[in-house]
């Protein structure tokens, strides 16, 4: 049985990667807030920093943050 275990394993790794493969859906401000105030942070009122920052700073901030 320890011999099928692991191509086993990595088989349904293999397929898991790739049947799911795909585009992921964007994070928009309130699902940061959200994620935010769900953790418990603090600060949950500066999750969209990195969302403001690319689209105040245009060009300079495009591929820091997607």
């Amino acid at each position: 049985m320890k011999a099928i275990k692991y191509p086993v394993i990595t088989l349904l790794s293999i397929f898991f990667v790739i049947g799911f493969y795909g585009n992921s859906y964007p994070w928009y401000d309130e699902t940061h807030i959200a994620i935010a105030k769900a953790t418990g942070y603090k600060k949950w009122y500066n999750a969209t920093g990195a969302d403001m920052a690319k689209l105040k700073a245009g060009r300079k901030e495009e591929l820091n943050h997607y």
